[in-house]
């Protein structure tokens, strides 16, 4: 009996010795959690800037901007009416951008400048010169650039200045920056409404001027409402030409489209200039993942440039007389000017772009080691560069000779101007293997001059 108590009594002991146990090691492990969520660093939130005075100017300024686009530059306007409204519209883009940074304090580096004597050059060519031949490319070019100089003017390009995370540059300009910011534009007329203790003599003034852009469109409904209920209301307006009730559509279509617009560039103008939603790619991010592209080898490589040069000797070499006949200004029999000229050009052009993407895909892709320099890799790419410019020239020459017997016409120019920009691109990656040096953004620069002249030297 006595050994039954004892073992009860033990295994109570035990029992609550066990109990205690799980009690201390819950407790121990509720403090650890805790102590773990203390010291879990939390990310602090950076807050939106407030806005001030440069913001709210720029509101209503962008606000003109796009009423002035939305007529004259807007996405499904016909190259046709594309005149001095279209000119108007960039300059006063550009003006609005410049007057942000004065009022922010931001000083414009050459490269924003730089681009933006490229677009007013665009700009202009649409009041002294209509391009039928290259309109759409040069509208594509204006519109993209119209957002590429807003983060090069605000300094906030990935790199600080064009390179080759351009791509990059131009998500942030296109996407990025501008809907991640875009319904900052209510905050800034939102603050026109906040009262500052009467310093800002300009404040009811701009309440004014944006109660009016409000209610445009329910001011013109109503009179174009009561003309029709009244003669005499009807001569009043007509007298004074608010009675033309396309007119008041038309205003108030412009409006209603004009106000995305408004909201998406000032968007972009206020992320670029106060950094706001403007580092969603980081350069040393970029420049890592860059490093990690470096898988084919080397031989790999070589193996594909050489063959591509061993098919251009071959080439060459079996329409040898027919080259040298270009280049000696000699026209076969068998041809007219503009067959000689046509044939096989624009397969010449394909060919030199093929190259250029097999240069910059090698660079990217070939094993090697950050900065090392691979001498095998350069001579390659100068040896594969010279029989390219050799093709160039030769399709240079007979386009001169077709223009020389018949004259200049914009279907002749524009691709002989293309081809001597090709001739650019291949002689800087020559001298950029030569000395070392990184020639993209030369080749991009250049690319802004060659297209600007075009639009100003293209005339039909």
């Amino acid at each position: 009996m006595n050994n039954e108590i004892n073992l009860s009594t033990e295994t109570a002991e035990q029992n609550k010795n066990k109990a205690i146990a799980e009690i201390a090691e819950q407790k121990e492990n509720n403090e650890t959690n805790q102590a773990s969520k203390v010291s879990l660093p939390v990310k602090p939130v950076k807050p939106l800037p407030a806005m001030d005075r440069a913001d709210i100017i720029m509101a209503f300024a962008m606000l003109f901007a796009a009423y002035i686009g939305t007529d004259a530059f807007g996405i499904f306007t016909g190259s046709e009416k594309l005149g001095i409204g279209a000119s108007v519209f960039v300059f006063v883009y550009t003006a609005a951008l410049y007057l942000y940074a004065k009022l922010k304090n931001i000083t414009v580096s050459r490269e924003g400048i730089f681009w933006t004597v490229i677009l007013l050059i665009l700009g202009s060519s649409y009041t002294f010169v209509y391009n039928a031949s290259i309109e759409y490319y040069i509208n594509v070019f204006v519109r993209l650039l119209m957002l590429y100089i807003a983060l090069s003017i605000y300094g906030v390009l990935i790199s600080k200045n064009t390179s080759v995370y351009i791509f990059y540059d131009g998500l942030n300009a296109l996407f990025v920056i501008p809907f991640s910011n875009i319904k900052r534009i209510f905050s800034a007329w939102k603050a026109v409404f906040k009262s500052d203790g009467g310093k800002s003599r300009y404040r009811y003034i701009a309440q004014v001027v944006l109660g009016v852009i409000i209610g445009s469109p329910f001011i013109f409904l109503i009179i174009a409402t009561l003309v029709n209920a009244d003669d005499r209301f009807a001569d009043i307006m007509n007298s004074i030409h608010l009675l033309d009730i396309s007119s008041v559509t038309d205003f108030i279509g412009k409006i209603i489209f004009s106000l995305p617009a408004a909201m998406y560039f000032f968007g972009l103008a206020y992320g670029a200039a106060n950094k706001v939603k403007a580092d969603a790619f980081k350069l040393e991010v970029l420049e890592k993942d860059g490093e990690n592209l470096h898988i084919i080898p080397r031989v790999s490589i070589y193996s594909i440039f050489i063959l591509v040069i061993i098919i251009y000797v071959i080439f060459i070499g079996i329409q040898a007389g027919y080259f040298f006949d270009a280049l000696r200004g000699i026209l076969p029999k068998e041809f007219t000017y503009s067959e000689y000229a046509r044939r096989g050009f624009f397969e010449l052009i394909t060919v030199c772009i093929i190259n250029i993407c097999l240069i910059c895909l090698g660079d990217v892709f070939i094993k090697r080691k950050a900065e090392e320099k691979d001498l095998v890799q350069s001579a390659i790419i100068i040896t594969m560069s010279v029989f390219t410019l050799f093709l160039i020239i030769t399709a240079l020459t007979k386009m001169f000779l077709y223009i020389n017997a018949y004259g200049m016409t914009p279907l002749r120019v524009v691709p002989s101007i293309f081809m001597l920009y090709l001739s650019c691109v291949f002689i800087l990656i020559i001298i950029g293997r030569l000395k070392g040096i990184k020639i993209f953004a030369k080749c991009i620069y250049m690319a802004g001059i060659f297209i600007a002249l075009l639009a100003l030297i293209i005339s039909s």
